[in-house]
């Protein structure tokens, strides 16, 4: 039998992709336009090309599906750039699909390396990501670009081959620049969450209002001003710490393109502190600085994002943990309030018998009417009672105690105490027996095992008196026995809870280390390494001014590019400061005296107060889980010192008084 073969549908028009890829395309090509304002003259590369950012982040939000309004986009711009020039129409057609070929390219590339390294989680959450993206959807990806758009301009002959070199870097660092500016404003600009609180509302404005008047004064109003030519930039560090820490990624990414934006129109109409030398050269050193901007909020925004959720982690398993500990408390509290209920019962069976042996002196017919009561007494009693022979024999027992034990009445009688008690607590009971036959005590309560008929392990509170004939000799014994197996498994299950509480206070202390120092090395490798890169690039920049015997009218751009690499050092030390404050490298390589000791001297460095550590002869060794929290203690308890003890001099003592170690912070401020 023949199967007809499965027939394919006719595809339908997805209207809605090619909106996207149109709008897409038109978007390119307006920003496109505005970024070959600030070509080179003469040419067609620019150092500022904000479309680079907005086709990577087109990728990355919108799939590889709308990569066709990159390529359109491009094509049409650099098309309507070429119009006039005396190259042939044909030139100008397959040198405008090269660059847009090179554009899409780029923007694949780089969104592809960011999957694969970062999956699909956003690239600007931890700083290990952030540098991921500026590494491989900024500097990576735009090397294609960069080599196929000037290497299409030197064949088609609108750029010379002798300055191939200085226009490909031109073009890197123009793509490279909008990828770090607009890309990250784009990835962040769509779940963005506005302040939920007046106080919020006033910071928010207060962030970004004072970020633009400051940046407008740097870049626009500096040139007539007492300031002219001075690394001015540094005042902005401040306030993009401040929006990358109050507000997060978005923060970061919108004081980032604040800054730009105003840095590049004060430097395109001449003004602010990289207006030295021609056009183009300015706006390199700009690109420079806007790269270390980019990289410092971005970074600084992913420390306080990875932050916020090891702290929301830590939160969630302490709350479920303080969860779990009421659940056992309140079944525990359960336990012993019905454990006490029956132990008040016993205590009055117990009570109620002793009486009654007492008045088995009396007349006969007094007798008989307590062996009527104590049988009644015996029979119905809510714990196990017994008359056991002082050889251990069980005389009578009530139905209470064969429900304990599990056996019936003619089994257990058939038995000895001796039987039925667990081996290793039968040498004790057998003691405290051979103590009152002997007259040594009177009664005895003790905590004991017994071994039921299926062998099953129970736990009794079991208090057992002597009853005497008329001449004095021991008679027999009254066992009061109550069940407290249920008590002692609660007790066992509250110990195993107060053990599991103090393992999982020490794996959340661990994993706050391990955070700590994740961070921190994240900090000190990834992003130093960026920026010894950075700053290893501005120095080649200021080598090859230095060396390239420009005429003395252009020493201010050798003067912006030596501002320039202060600035990165700067950038470094702070980055190293935020990592030493994370994580104290010495106190894992010399101990807690050593870290104290370099951490004193920083505080007096920094504040100017007289700061000294003593530490005991004899210090013990101790755990690493204890010497990070000395270390962070007197940490804040230095911080509060420098905050509000208004003080001259603070000692440290470590001192170790009996099996306790002792720290001391001591100041001589005005006290609390």
């Amino acid at each position: 039998m023949n199967t007809p073969a499965p027939t394919t549908p006719p595809s339908r028009f997805d209207a809605r992709r090619l909106l996207e890829v149109l709008g897409l395309a038109a978007l390119y090509f307006l920003t496109a336009r505005l970024g070959l304002l600030l070509a080179i003259p003469g040419g067609h590369v620019t150092p500022v090309w904000p479309p680079s950012g907005i086709a990577l982040a087109a990728i990355l939000l919108r799939g590889r599906r709308v990569w066709p309004g990159i390529w359109l986009g491009s094509f049409i711009a650099n098309l309507w750039d070429f119009y006039g020039s005396p190259m042939s129409l044909v030139t100008e057609l397959s040198t405008s699909a090269v660059f847009g070929a090179g554009a899409s390219l780029t923007a694949l590339l780089g969104s592809q390396l960011l999957r694969r390294f970062v999956g699909e989680r956003s690239p600007l959450e931890r700083v290990r990501d952030v540098c991921a993206f500026l590494a491989l959807g900024g500097v990576v990806s735009c090397l294609v670009s960069a080599t196929l758009g000037v290497t299409t301009l030197c064949l088609a002959g609108f750029a010379p081959w002798s300055g191939f070199g200085q226009t490909w870097l031109t073009w890197w660092l123009g793509d490279t620049a909008g990828v770090f500016i607009v890309a990250p404003l784009l990835l962040v600009w769509g779940g963005v969450r506005l302040p939920k609180t007046p106080a919020r509302w006033v910071e928010l404005g207060a962030c970004f209002g004072l970020l633009a008047a400051v940046t407008y004064y740097v870049f626009i109003e500096n040139a007539t001003v007492l300031f002219t030519g001075k690394p001015l930039p540094f005042v902005l560090i401040p306030f993009l710490v401040w929006s990358a820490v109050r507000f997060g990624q978005r923060g970061a990414a919108v004081a980032a393109w604040l800054i730009a934006l105003l840095a590049m129109w004060g430097t395109i109409h001449h003004t602010g502190p990289f207006n030295v030398g021609p056009r183009n050269e300015a706006l390199l050193l700009l690109e420079l600085f806007l790269g270390v901007v980019a990289l410092t909020g971005l970074c600084m925004a992913a420390v306080v994002t990875e932050r916020e959720r090891a702290e929301a982690a830590q939160q969630q398993a302490v709350d479920e943990l303080e969860a779990r500990v009421r659940e056992r408390t309140a079944a525990l509290t359960q336990s012993e309030a019905q454990a006490r209920q029956h132990l008040a019962e016993a205590e009055r069976a117990r009570g109620a018998l002793l009486s009654i042996l007492e008045d088995e002196r009396a007349t006969e017919a007094a007798l008989r009417a307590s062996e009527t009561r104590f049988r009644a007494i015996f029979e119905q009693a809510a714990v196990g009672v017994a008359q056991v022979a002082p050889d251990g024999r069980w005389l009578d027992v009530n139905q209470r105690l064969c429900a304990i034990v599990g056996y019936p009445r003619e089994e257990l009688l058939a038995l000895t105490f001796q039987d039925i008690t667990h081996p290793e607590d039968l040498e004790l009971d057998l003691a405290c027996v051979r103590q009152m036959l002997a007259g040594e005590i009177h009664t005895y309560t003790m905590e004991k095992r017994y071994l039921r008929k299926d062998r099953a392990v129970i736990w009794i509170n079991l208090t057992v008196s002597l009853v005497h004939d008329p001449s004095g000799a021991p008679l027999h014994f009254i066992s009061v026995v109550e069940d407290i197996t249920a008590r002692k498994e609660a007790e066992a299950a509250l110990r195993a809870s107060r053990e599991q509480l103090r393992a999982l206070l020490a794996r959340l202390q661990r994993a706050r280390e391990d955070e700590r120092i994740r961070v921190s090395r994240a900090i000190h490798d990834e992003l130093g390494q960026l920026l010894t890169s950075l700053k290893m690039d501005v120095r080649w920049l200021e080598r090859k001014l230095s060396e390239s015997g420009l005429p003395a009218e252009f020493n201010p751009l050798l003067d912006r590019a030596v501002e320039a690499s202060e600035l990165a050092d700067a950038t470094i030390a702070t980055v190293q400061k935020i990592a030493a404050d994370l994580r104290s490298g010495t106190l894992d390589k010399l101990g807690l005296e050593a870290a104290l000791t370099h951490e004193a001297r920083r505080f007096q460095e920094r504040g100017g107060l007289l700061c000294t550590v003593e530490v005991a002869e004899s210090w013990p060794v101790l755990p690493p889980e204890i010497t990070n929290e000395l270390f962070y203690i007197c940490q804040e308890a230095l911080t509060n010192v420098a905050r509000h003890a208004q003080a001259a001099a603070v000692e440290i003592h470590l001192m170790v008084e009996g099996d306790a170690v002792v720290l001391e912070v001591r100041d001589d401020g005005v006290g609390m």
